[in-house]
């Protein structure tokens, strides 16, 4: 499984992996109008969508901890046996396992960047989830809520936002495609971002501003926010700040 490099032609060569299960917690058996309610969802469904992938759904109910690695994370699992929670890891795989998708990369120095930016955007949510306004936090979000937010973004997302400008193509591309499986989740995290209208995405700076915007005009994103997707309706865990911090 996975990819290697070929010291004579350059290309990534794949062995294409067969048929992947998707298995996630279905919240419409808690009365939720969604089957996931994952934060992760919309990431999982783009992917899904754009690698074309064949695979079956095992949606297990609900709080029903039994037989999951991690229960409130969505699992790839192979057909090889192996399992995968971490987003960065799925995407990974995603593209490993269907090599003509757009999702795939064509070198061995894009599957370097798209690694790169799959992991780190996987590390910005989970550093942000925790601080940032949430579908969890939002109803009772203090201004010590408020102080650690503006505190993480300065220090931390900003920065790496900057990084990511300074590597990213005139045309915001930071591979040869621009739609390489670390583009589609570093898409996720600054497009969810952008609509929670988190200062430091709204807006991004110009490169990255073409990145999110190309790839948000994809059919199958576009498919994917519009709520048709393998899990249903799906929606953002991070929600604007309450009013009162504006």
């Amino acid at each position: 499984m996975g990819a290697a490099c070929s010291s004579e032609t350059g290309a990534v060569l794949v062995e294409p992996i067969g048929k992947i299960k998707v298995r996630f917690w279905d919240a419409s058996v808690a009365g939720m109008p969604t089957k996931s309610a994952l934060g992760r969802g919309i990431a999982l469904a783009a992917l899904i969508e754009l690698s074309k992938a064949d695979f079956e759904l095992d949606a297990v109910p609900m709080g029903q901890k039994e037989g999951l690695v991690m229960p409130y994370l969505p699992e790839v699992h192979t057909a090889d046996g192996m399992k995968f929670t971490e987003l960065g890891g799925i995407a990974m795989v995603m593209a490993t396992s269907y090599p003509n998708s757009i999702i795939a990369v064509k070198s061995p120095k894009d599957l370097g960047v798209a690694s790169m930016a799959a992991i780190k955007a996987s590390e910005i949510w989970n550093e942000c989830l925790p601080i940032f306004s949430s579908v969890m936090n939002a109803s009772n979000f203090t201004q010590e809520n408020f102080d650690a937010m503006k505190k993480k973004e300065e220090e931390y997302l900003k920065p790496i936002i900057a990084s990511f400008e300074g590597l990213c193509s005139a045309d915001g591309k930071l591979t040869s495609t621009g739609t390489s499986f670390g583009e589609v989740v570093l898409w996720w995290a600054l497009a969810t971002y952008q609509r929670a209208k988190v200062p430091s995405c709204t807006p991004l700076p110009p490169k990255m501003t073409k990145l999110v915007a190309r790839i948000n005009d994809l059919p199958e994103i576009q498919k994917v926010l519009k709520g048709d997707t393998v899990f249903g309706s799906v929606f953002d865990l991070i929600v604007p700040i309450p009013d009162k911090f504006k």
